[in-house]
């Protein structure tokens, strides 16, 4: 029994030096811990001091109820190294759980930002969502799995992370599709699409000037811009159709016509009668010309057409 005592005291005496360990490795990292992979700051650096907690704290339950190894006089220093580090572990999480907490409503404060953001010398619209919104909903998921208790406002922000995802999600698509419809216009046809563009720029500015991540009319904002893009890009689409292959096409075989008959199977021939073949050939080239430049005013006339229908289904 008395060689089993001698075994406790030295494992006890082992986990003196592991306790030294621990408490060089608090005071060396406790500014700056070590990375958690996958877990945000608060909660990695929590993970990170109740792994050392947990390192001392299990063996010590152990050796707690040995108390012939509790009563020596060697065991009083281990014991005071104990406390003062389980203390300084505790109070370590207990900053940095209260820092968050006051960092939640400065985070919550971006909800009440628009969803869409112009900056002051341009034109492009960009989703304005406060990143630390995703840093509040992962912090507030991995502490409530580590078991802290967490402020009812963070958990009301954690309940929404699917609606903000969806709707960031859709808000960037929005803007992708509106981005790569205006690259699309013509130069030439834009001045006929004025008043679409601007219907949608209309449609766009409540999310500019009055809809923020909290508001109820979110789904019936998107759902009409998507419709306004989904109206533009059809238009667009039939009309660059129309230029392509009605008007261009067209005008390129125009402007390759050759108003000279220059056969040279028809050599040598009397100078009065190139006069006449080339007047016949003149006109039958003329008359071509003018079915072509119909088609061309044809093709201009619809797609004049399908711009005043969009207008009248508006």
């Amino acid at each position: 029994r008395a060689d089993l005592e001698n075994k406790h005291m030295v494992i006890f005496q082992n986990y003196g030096l592991d306790l030294d360990f621990v408490q060089r490795q608090y005071e060396k990292y406790k500014t700056n811990p070590p990375k958690v992979y996958n877990f945000p700051p608060v909660a990695g650096n929590v993970t990170w001091c109740r792994q050392l907690l947990r390192r001392i704290e299990e063996p010590m339950k152990k050796f707690q109820t040995n108390k012939t190894i509790m009563g020596t006089k060697e065991s009083k220093k281990i014991i005071r190294t104990y406390n003062r580090v389980a203390r300084a572990l505790v109070e370590f999480e207990t900053l940095w759980h209260q820092s968050w907490c006051k960092f939640i409503d400065a985070a919550k404060s971006g909800l009440g930002a628009t969803l869409l953001v112009r900056p002051a010398m341009g034109k492009k619209l960009y989703a304005n969502f406060d990143l630390e919104i995703l840093q509040l909903i992962r912090e507030t998921r991995c502490l409530l799995r580590l078991g802290i208790d967490v402020p009812e406002g963070a958990k009301m922000v954690l309940m929404q992370d699917e609606k903000f995802k969806h709707y960031h999600g859709r808000i960037l698509f929005t803007l992708k599709e509106h981005e790569r419809i205006s690259a699309r216009i013509n130069p030439v046809i834009k001045p006929l699409l004025a008043g679409h563009l601007a219907e949608l720029d209309d449609k766009l500015q409540p999310g500019v000037t009055t809809i923020t991540w909290t508001s109820l009319n979110i789904e019936t904002f998107l759902e009409e811009a998507e419709q306004s893009l989904y109206k533009l890009d059809d238009l667009v689409t039939k009309m660059s159709d129309v230029i392509e292959n009605r008007i261009e096409s067209n005008l390129k075989m125009i402007g390759r016509t050759v108003l000279v008959d220059l056969d040279d199977d028809k050599f040598p021939f009397h100078v009065m009668e190139f006069v006449g073949i080339q007047e016949q050939y003149i006109k039958d080239q003329a008359s071509w010309l003018d079915g072509k430049n119909l088609e061309v005013e044809n093709a201009v006339n619809d797609m004049l057409t399908l711009v005043e229908k969009s207008k009248e289904s508006k």
